[in-house]
């Protein structure tokens, strides 16, 4: 699957309970960029992690997907929420491999 189909928002397939989806949608060798842990977090497994800790916000009832920036290879999906009277304001890099999934860096921006 290219990441041109995978719709508006690659982790819609996933759910809070079961983040089973980002087996698929993570690469080997994906590294997670955090605002907050200032070293790169290097692996699908530690990746995984942090991004299912994330689907909490993901699946908060005040998240909305506000719009994306995308091309072939790279997505920059622009998410808000509002848990607890935060404003959570997020724009994520995302980068596809030539299989569509995450590779090698997803790189999280927060203000």
């Amino acid at each position: 699957m290219s990441p041109v189909s995978q719709g508006p928002c690659c982790f819609q397939s996933a759910s809070p309970r079961n983040v089973q989806a980002l087996d698929t949608l993570l690469a080997e060798d994906a590294i997670f960029h955090s605002p907050v842990v200032h070293t790169p977090q290097i692996g699908k497994a530690i990746t995984t992690k942090y991004l299912a800790a994330a689907f909490r916000i993901f699946f908060h009832p005040s998240f909305r997907y506000v719009r994306e920036f995308r091309t072939h290879w790279l997505s920059v999906p622009h998410w808000r929420a509002f848990p607890n009277t935060i404003d959570l304001n997020t724009a994520p890099l995302l980068v596809f491999g030539s299989s569509g999934t995450i590779t090698p860096t997803y790189q999280e921006t927060l203000r």
